[in-house]
């Protein structure tokens, strides 16, 4: 199998350990459907160059994680945390504070 086949047609089979090989993994079950990335490429570059606005979208969503996995973590620890009262955190929320989710 070549890096420039991009389909398996299909009357042409490959093993399944030279599907393996070549990056293919299972996209549906159902279907029998397996698909690989573009040779080269990352996820991200193939998603681009089809779908940019969803990277994009993508990124937007993984810094939200980012930040939100190192606020609930990481914080604490590195000093960016603080412990309010009940009242303290009625009054952070009154005045526009929201939950990190």
């Amino acid at each position: 199998m070549s890096d420039g086949d991009q389909k398996i047609a299909p009357a042409q089979r490959y093993s399944a350990a030279e599907l393996v090989a070549a990056g293919y993994r299972q996209t549906s079950w159902k279907y029998g459907l397996v698909a690989r990335l573009p040779p080269g490429k990352t996820g991200v570059e193939a998603l681009a160059e089809r779908s940019p606005e969803l990277v994009r979208e993508l990124q937007e969503r993984m810094e939200a994680e980012a930040a939100d996995i190192y606020r609930r973590i990481y914080a604490q620890s590195a000093g960016h945390s603080l412990a309010l009262s009940r009242d303290e955190l009625e009054a952070f929320r009154a005045s526009g504070g929201v939950s990190s989710r």
